[in-house]
């Protein structure tokens, strides 16, 4: 019997626990359907101010109007981005300018001794300075302006990723499709760089020789001694060799008879080179390193003598001819043999 009733008790206490719990856990849902009407109203209607930010929903909480709010905020937000990315990118295009006109300055300077460098490689030093600091400010400001272009698009609402894909694919189909220009391009980029050559300099670049009339970064314009104007691609260009960048060598050879007196003909031709140098006309020539005339071969049927200077590499021909018409001229007054080949003819006929 006690079995029995503890049993009772037991089963009596496990249903009176097993139907509060259905009671509660009915209470619970019936609260949750209560509430999720009014979760999904409060999530489907958007706010006044969901697209203008924390500043409109303040503005809105002080006038309690929503145009003003929202026309206030837009106001002060997209407009004032836009001027104030305008103003970044002007003041970080006038810093970078400054600091590659700084640069370009360093490098137009020429720090050897003058003996080394003439007036003329200084001021293609300036001139080459000046060409690539354009050429760096033009990207600077393409690459500022652009980056602050695609901010203000981003600012004003407009997708930038299809724009910046189509400039993606657009800028491998040229890279494929100009593939001589881009090379011709950095080609100049490097001549110009490397001061390999320049307008008025003498060069030969192994298909022509002659007088350079124009570079840019395209093309190479040559002018040949015989007056054919060459246009050649940068990217043609192999190799230079540039006469014009330093003083040349000036020679002049001229031959004796062997029973001269050689002493006397050098310091007699050693005097012409000087008076020769003196003239007006060669006053800004850069003549220097006059040497004493030497011997510098035996051939038949004269004595070779040699005359050697230093000069600018543009005035090495022209004084080199009138040199040797000096030197004829001189000759010829102090009595110098210049030996020459001669032969005697003679024409026999029968007689009749």
């Amino acid at each position: 019997m006690r079995v029995t009733k503890t049993a009772g008790a037991l089963a009596l206490t496990l249903t009176m626990s097993l139907t509060m719990i259905a009671f509660s856990a009915t209470a619970l849902a019936q609260q949750d359907d209560e509430g999720a009407p009014s979760q999904v109203i409060t999530s489907e209607e958007p706010g006044v101010c969901s697209s203008q930010g924390s500043f409109c929903e303040r503005l809105l909480e002080w006038t309690g109007n929503e145009v003003l709010a929202e026309t206030v905020a837009w106001i002060l937000g997209t407009p004032v981005k836009i001027a104030a990315i305008m103003l970044v990118a002007v003041l970080v295009n006038r810093l970078a300018r400054r600091g590659i006109r700084r640069v370009a300055g360093r490098l137009g300077e020429v720090d050897l001794p003058g003996a080394f460098v003439s007036g003329r490689a200084s001021e293609r030093s300036i001139q080459r300075a000046d060409a690539v600091a354009a050429m760096l400010r033009s990207t600077a400001s393409a690459l500022i302006f652009g980056i602050a272009g695609v901010a203000i698009l981003d600012n004003v609402g407009i997708s930038v990723v299809p724009i910046i894909a189509s400039l993606g694919i657009a800028g491998i189909a040229i890279g494929f499709g100009a593939q001589t220009l881009i090379e011709d391009l950095i080609s100049g980029v490097m001549l110009v760089i490397e001061d390999q050559l320049g307008v008025g300099d003498r060069v030969d670049v192994g298909v022509v020789e002659g007088d350079v009339e124009r570079l840019t970064l395209r093309s190479t314009v040559i002018l040949a001694r015989n007056g054919v104007r060459w246009y050649i691609p940068n990217s043609e260009i192999k190799r230079v060799a540039n006469e014009s960048q330093h003083k040349a060598r000036a020679s002049v050879q001229i031959g004796v008879a062997y029973d001269a007196d050689l002493r006397s003909v050098a310091s007699t031709f050693h005097q012409a080179v000087l008076e020769l140098a003196a003239e007006p006309r060669w006053q800004d020539a850069g003549i220097e390193d006059v040497r004493e005339p030497f011997v510098a071969s035996l051939a038949d049927p004269a004595a070779i003598v040699e005359l050697r200077l230093f000069i600018e590499a543009t005035e090495r021909r022209p004084f080199e001819r009138a040199l040797r018409e000096r030197l004829v001229d001189v000759t010829s007054a102090a009595g110098i043999e210049i030996p020459n080949n001669q032969l005697d003819l003679w024409v026999r006929t029968k007689a009749s």
